[in-house]
């Protein structure tokens, strides 16, 4: 199979050297995996990771090859817009 052939350091999806805390979700797995089926397209086969994503522009960024910190980068600004709103209906503290 072909993950079995797939080998990374990283145990978990969550960057715990970059956030100690284990609050971010590491976008390294995605684009290493990606980068070790590009050549046949495997990653992408159909829109589902487009449904999971809400859109396309991440599946672009990763098949432009944007390292993760340049990804991260172009969201920001949504992300401020979302904490804005969310505020409006956060139950708690």
């Amino acid at each position: 199979m072909w993950i079995s052939s797939y080998s990374t350091s990283r145990t978990s999806a969550f960057d715990f050297e970059a956030d100690p805390a284990g609050l971010r979700l590491t976008l390294r797995w995605l684009i290493d995996f990606h980068a070790a089926l590009s050549e046949d397209d495997r990653f992408f086969p159909n829109n589902f990771f487009n449904k999971l994503a809400r859109n396309d522009a991440l599946m672009a960024q990763i098949k432009m090859g944007l390292e993760e910190h340049e990804i991260r980068t172009t969201c920001q600004q949504d992300l401020k817009e979302f904490r804005v709103v969310r505020e409006r209906y956060r139950l708690y503290q």
